[in-house]
Parts: structure tokens; C-alpha cells; sequence
């Protein structure tokens, strides 16, 4: 009887630092354990060649019929395999140029063994490789030595041992196929050329580049769960913060309470002029009060003006928080917030409450930066846009009368300027 499943063979991968590929049945090991227990043997190989419509072999297998032999192979773990064997011819091998796919482990078997299964009710397709095979080498240190020269040119390749002894060579990507072959071609011809000796430290020193280039991406990556913020009832905790500090704030203002101190200044310049503001303005900010530029945000007129400010904030905020993380929210509140202040003050002067400019912010930055960057997952619907649009221009017109129009203007224009610097910086 012939084997319908291959037996395990050891595969050197050469695709950077990660010598283990998830998903795919096979524990890599080193070649130095080639004659040590295999840690686990692959359930099958589907190969369907690019030349023809065939079905996976894997579908030529009808029933499988257990037999174990006297001596079982033990794994690491000390599990005893069975080896699976069919009353069917045994299929055609792989070819060059065949794809393959690796299914789901079968044979190991911890209980008891039964007497007969069938086959193709139980394997399941892992994950599609679409590696190609570009040929054979006839001993394992010109394989490994072929191996390294593919990979110092940055063709992901692997090599592996095949059943005749020989060592078959694998590349991961299809558009490096016909270099990666013209290249096994010359080194069949002439395996004694230097260059694949000084290949084989361009390749170290490729992996020891990945190895720090990955290090130091793990370092800038920051896990999700501990920088992200959570999230309660769907609202960011730093977008919460702020609604119950402005509510708080708000509602103290309109009593008894005197909350100035919060207000960007007390006081106007008599010209009220744009100039003299920048030049005489802003006593209190100048003498060390620095938070008054930030504050106003956190006072608003009415309950209506609160209510509309925080339902915005609400789902804006949250969307940046989430989007972005907590530091850089906090770091963009902060600068619209003194911008749209700012420039409040200076063209219409200190008489002004609310979150306003900031919202506007957030609706300007989350609606370029969904525009232009569609992965971002930044989005604002056409309903939205309409009505804010619509909103700004009815304040600016004194159709919905004082209203920090300027605050809105610097907001939204300095919103969209942090979406556009945003999105060209991930672009490059």
C-alpha cells in the first residue's frame, strides 16, 4: 500500500527573523535535530498545478484505513502518531510550478485509535500559501547556501527536504518566480560562484537589520487595550471627562458662582481693535494665568448651547479618541481650543463661552482625513456635513444670532489642516 500522506520533513525558512509560519502544520525546527523526533508531522498537501483546473489531490482520497506499526514515532511531547495509509494508487508528486496548500493536522492521536475514517470529511484548508516550487538542489548546504543568496537579494524563499534525498526550493512570492528560477539555472551551473559565498553574510546582516527594525517597531507599537481608551457606553473615557467637567462647569457658572476666572480675560481693550487686543489684550493671560486660554471651553451660555456642544462632542470626540488615542485627543483639544480662543478674542473680543471651535476641529480634521485617507477609519456622513454646513452659515449670517462665528472658522480651518499634515505624514 502507498502513502497518501507525506511524511514530515524538516524546511529551513528564509523569511526573516520568524521561523515559525501559523497555521500551516509544521513545527520548523533546525536542521541540527533532522535526526531527532519530528515535533509534529503535516495532515496533508493539497497540490493543484497552474496548467490544468485539477482538483487538490486530497479529493482523490476516498477512505483511509488505520495501521500502526510496531514501532509508533514519538513527538516532543511524547504523543505517539499513526500513519495513515490508502488502498488508492498514491497521486502524482509535486511538480515545479505547482501551488500547495498545508491542511489541518489528522494523525496525531492521544485516545484510543479507530478502526477506519474518512478522510475527506475531515480535512480543512488552513490557509492558502500560494508559494511556488522553482526546483531542486542536491544536497542541503547548497540548498541552504542557494537560500540565503535568494534572500540576501529579498526574494522570501524557503527550502525543504523531499523524500528522494533531494532539497526542494520554495519562493513565497509569484511575481519573484521567473528571477528566482534564472537564478537557481546559473547557480546549478556554476554552485562554486563567490558571490553566493558573500550571500550568505549579506544575509546575516539582512536578518540582524529586520531583527532591529522589528524590535523597534514593537517599541512604537503601543498595545490597544492600554492606550486605547475605554470605552463606556460607547463614549471614549477622556470624550466623557470633558462632557461631565463641562456640564458641571456650565451649570455652576449659571448660578451665584463666579466662574471669570475661567474666561480668556475680563476685561476688553476700550478700542476693541484687532491689533490692540494682540498688543494690550490679555492682562491676566500675560501675568501667568495661561489656563484662561484654554478654559472657555468649558463654560457655555445656555442648557440649549451645552446640549448641542456635548451631543457633537459625544460622537466627534469619541471617534478621534478612538482613532488616535488618548495623548494625541488631548494634544489636539488643547491646540484647537487655544487657537479658536485666540482667535475669537482677537477679532470680536473676550465675551465668548463653549466647545464650539473644537467640534468644529474634530469635523473638520475627521472629515478630510476620511476623504483622503479612506483606511483611516475616519468618517463623516453626507447628512452631517449638510447640517453643520448649514449651522455655520446660518451663524455667520446672524440668522442664529451671537454665536462665536471666528472660534467656528479657526476651529474647522485648523481641524482640516491637521487632517491634510495627518494624512500626508501616514502617506509617507
Amino acid at each position: 500500500m502507498n502513502d497518501c500522506v507525506p511524511r514530515p520533513a524538516l524546511r529551513s525558512v528564509n523569511q526573516g527573523p520568524a521561523s515559525r509560519r501559523k497555521g500551516s502544520g509544521f513545527r520548523h525546527r533546525d536542521a541540527s535535530a533532522a535526526n531527532g523526533p519530528v515535533g509534529e508531522w503535516p495532515a496533508a498537501i493539497a497540490v493543484s498545478s497552474p496548467k490544468s483546473n485539477a482538483a487538490p489531490l486530497h479529493s482523490h482520497v476516498r477512505t483511509a484505513h488505520l495501521s500502526v506499526n510496531q514501532q509508533l514515532p514519538l513527538n516532543e511531547q511524547g504523543d505517539r502518531f499513526i500513519e495513515q495509509r490508502s488502498l488508492v494508487p498514491q497521486p502524482q508528486l509535486p511538480q515545479q510550478g505547482d501551488r500547495f496548500r498545508v491542511l489541518s493536522p489528522l494523525n496525531r492521536v492521544t485516545g484510543s485509535l479507530p478502526s477506519a475514517f474518512e478522510v475527506h470529511d475531515r480535512l480543512e484548508a488552513v490557509r492558502d500559501k500560494g508559494m511556488r516550487m522553482i526546483g531542486h538542489l542536491g544536497n542541503e548546504a547548497h540548498a541552504r547556501l542557494f537560500s540565503d543568496y535568494l534572500y540576501a537579494q529579498g526574494v522570501e524563499n524557503q527550502v525543504e527536504p523531499d523524500r528522494d534525498g533531494s532539497w526542494a526550493v520554495w519562493v513565497h512570492a509569484e511575481e519573484e518566480l521567473e528571477h528566482a528560477t534564472r537564478q537557481l539555472q546559473h547557480f546549478l551551473r556554476q554552485p562554486g560562484d563567490e558571490k553566493y559565498r558573500h550571500a550568505q553574510d549579506l544575509a546575516q546582516d539582512r536578518r540582524t537589520k529586520q531583527q532591529k527594525l522589528e524590535a523597534a517597531a514593537q517599541k512604537r507599537h503601543f498595545d490597544r487595550a492600554k492606550l486605547m481608551p475605554k470605552r463606556i457606553y460607547g463614549i471614549g473615557v477622556t470624550t466623557l471627562s470633558l462632557i461631565v467637567v463641562a456640564v458641571v462647569l456650565s451649570f455652576l457658572s449659571w448660578t451665584e458662582l463666579d466662574l471669570s476666572w475661567l474666561r480668556i480675560s475680563e476685561d476688553d481693550v476700550p478700542s476693541g481693535a484687532p491689533l490692540a487686543r494682540i498688543q494690550q489684550g490679555l492682562p491676566e493671560v500675560k501675568s501667568g494665568q495661561i489656563w484662561r486660554i484654554f478654559t472657555p471651553i468649558l463654560l457655555h451660555g445656555d442648557w440649549l448651547h451645552l446640549l448641542f456642544n456635548m451631543l457633537w462632542l459625544k460622537d466627534l470626540g469619541s471617534m478621534y479618541e478612538f482613532g488616535r488615542g488618548i495623548r494625541r485627543y488631548l494634544v489636539f483639544v488643547l491646540v484647537i481650543a487655544g487657537l479658536s480662543n485666540l482667535g475669537q478674542f482677537i477679532v470680536n473680543g473676550p465675551n465668548f463661552v463653549g466647545m464650539s471651535g473644537v467640534v468644529y476641529g474634530l469635523l473638520g480634521y475627521i472629515w478630510l482625513r476620511g476623504r483622503l485617507d479612506a483606511g483611516s477609519g475616519f468618517f463623516v456622513d453626507r447628512t452631517t456635513m449638510l447640517f453643520m454646513t448649514v449651522w455655520y452659515f446660518a451663524c455667520l449670517f446672524e440668522i442664529i444670532p451671537n454665536v462665536a462665528n471666528t472660534a467656528h472658522t479657526v476651529g474647522f480651518a485648523g481641524g482640516l489642516l491637521w487632517g491634510f499634515l495627518a494624512t500626508l505624514r501616514h502617506k509617507t
